[in-house]
């Protein structure tokens, strides 16, 4: 997560799809590291479908040109 924080703050990231490729590796390692029956397992898959919709959200308003207005 460092690493993530660390390419934010210096705008490493050049578009949505590469930080967004970056979150979503971070969600699949802990759904591959943890357990189906562990808690962190159930958030990493709550968190990464969360994010994906928040992703799609932003991207139809940014589409529409409704982001800013």
């Amino acid at each position: 997560m460092f690493l993530h924080q660390q390419r934010l703050k210096t705008d490493e990231y050049e578009d949505i799809d590469t930080f967004s490729a970056d979150i979503n590796l971070l969600f699949d390692n802990a759904i591959k590291f943890y357990k189906s029956d562990a808690q962190e397992h159930r958030d990493a898959i709550k968190l990464k479908e969360v994010f994906d919709d928040a992703k799609a959200r932003l991207c139809s308003q940014i589409h529409k040109g409704k982001l800013f207005n």
